[in-house]
């Protein structure tokens, strides 16, 4: 049986002073507050668990009223307004008209994203009929200089320490930097086929495409990851003398048909999504398309162009440096590999990542970190549960950056939050106030219950300690 929670009532004006002390009536813990009225009330935190999905859906009904981000301070975007932005394509709009719509949204990017709009804004005025993918194609050139700089002296740290490693693991390091230069310039180079990878970049892809909204794209991208998940790794032959003692001609010739009969299979699969592909809404879709053609190519080892991308790089480079007994070593080369730029860092990076991208990806990218999402106060891989007293709210990437880190590290990481938090319960609190709360059927215990709760998941030596006192 589900117990609807109830309001606190009889409190006035209140500052969540947790002084904690036993109550000799009833030996359980109290609260005090301190007010304008009420002075020295004490009472027993009430605390219901609310109903999942519905309760949970009307708190993020908040994000249409300008909620500061729990840990950043930031004002999130409200995913209706994203939906609606989506939806009319605003970002495949001529400059001129993408920027009156975006630019109420300007305060609430973040830093690299919003310097990228600066850009744009820049751009709209000079050239107000180019498309968002034709200013980041302008400015691109000096991009890729700018980060190949920041980037080379990572990589000449990362060859002086493979110089450490066992000759046969040595080769294929250097294998794999002969094939990273050639990225890194858009030379053509010879990929290997992985079915993983492409199942993982559709999934990606997917995962924008759901994000619009669109039933139909939606249907469109469930059919293709179908099809995905039945597509095999590709056999390849063994090559004399590598790995193996040399086989025999015809042992040869078997495994040459094994790979011959992989490679149809695949191809099969990859023209079963070309079809369902030029019959939907997502026919000229860039992403997939350029996904499909490179997939291919890497199946009859062509030689294509595809641009260096970082986290790739660093997963080739852990599977050959895993392979070394020497742990210091291999740790090392980790943390120098993480060193390389990341389009959350760098203007450079995200230019260069995004510049081949539609305007459309490249649009969703500069606001998707700043949308505003569920957060779970102690994650569930802590025990945490989907009920509203643990649910608070945070942008995308705040969310993400903070991954399953308790509450406690999260405050040591980042001491900013006890200032944001406060600016998050001010804006509850508000709210609350004027009557939204109300209208919305959210109860004023959730902001309480949350104040309790940060000063539980605190660290001992500098709880949290929210000042509700304005909360009426």
């Amino acid at each position: 049986m589900r117990i609807t929670p109830i309001n606190f009532n009889n409190y006035g004006n209140y500052h969540f002073s947790v002084g904690k002390k036993p109550d000799d009536r009833t030996n359980q813990t109290v609260y005090t507050s301190s007010g304008n009225f009420y002075s020295g009330l004490q009472f027993t935190p009430l605390c219901f668990k609310a109903k999942t999905a519905s309760d949970i859906a009307t708190l993020k009904k908040l994000l249409a009223y300008k909620i500061p981000d729990l840990y950043t301070g930031r004002v999130m975007l409200d995913p209706k307004d994203v939906e609606s932005i989506l939806q009319a394509q605003v970002f495949s709009s001529p400059l001129k008209s993408l920027v009156k719509v975006m630019d109420k949204y300007e305060p609430s990017l973040f830093p690299i994203e919003k310097a990228i709009y600066s850009m744009v804004k820049q751009d709209s005025r000079v050239y107000p009929n180019i498309k968002l993918e034709e200013s980041l194609q302008r400015r691109l050139p000096d991009a890729m200089s700018e980060l190949r700089t920041k980037q080379a002296p990572i990589f000449e740290k990362l060859s002086k320490l493979a110089q450490y490693l066992p000759a046969e693991l040595l080769q294929e390091f250097n294998a794999l930097m002969e094939t990273t230069q050639k990225r890194l310039y858009d030379r053509d180079v010879i990929l290997p086929f992985s079915a993983k990878e492409f199942r993982y970049k559709l999934d990606r892809i997917s995962k924008d495409i759901q994000s619009r909204g669109v039933e139909s794209e939606i249907k469109t991208m469930e059919m293709l990851t179908s099809v995905a998940r039945t597509i095999p790794e590709k056999k390849n032959v063994r090559q004399v003398g590598v790995g193996t003692k040399n086989i025999s001609k015809r042992k040869a010739a078997k495994e040459k048909k094994r790979e011959k009969d992989s490679t149809r299979v695949i191809a099969a699969k990859l023209r079963e999504m070309s079809r369902i592909l030029s019959f939907s809404p997502l026919v000229e879709n860039n992403e997939i398309n350029n996904l499909l053609r490179n997939t291919r190519l890497k199946l009859y080892n062509i030689p294509l162009v595809e641009p260096f991308r970082r986290k790739a790089f660093i997963h080739d480079l852990q599977k050959i440096i895993h392979k070394c007994d020497n742990e210091k070593l291999v740790r090392e080369m980790e943390k120098v590999a993480t060193q390389l730029p990341t389009a959350k860092q760098e203007v450079s990076a995200f230019i260069v990542k995004a510049a081949t991208n539609s305007s459309e990806k490249i649009g969703y990218d500069l606001i998707c970190s700043s949308i505003g999402t569920a957060e779970h106060l102690l994650p569930a891989t802590h025990g945490g549960e989907d009920f509203l007293s643990n649910i608070g709210l945070a942008s995308s990437a705040a969310n993400n950056e903070r991954a399953h880190r308790s509450m406690t590290v999260q405050l040591k990481k980042h001491p900013e939050i006890y200032e944001n938090c406060q600016k998050y319960v001010d804006r509850l609190i508000e709210l609350c106030n004027d009557g939204t709360f109300k209208k919305l059927g959210i109860g004023k215990w959730y902001i309480i219950n949350f104040a309790e709760k940060m000063y539980k998941m605190s660290p001992p030596e500098k709880r949290m300690v929210l000042d509700l006192s304005k909360l009426h």
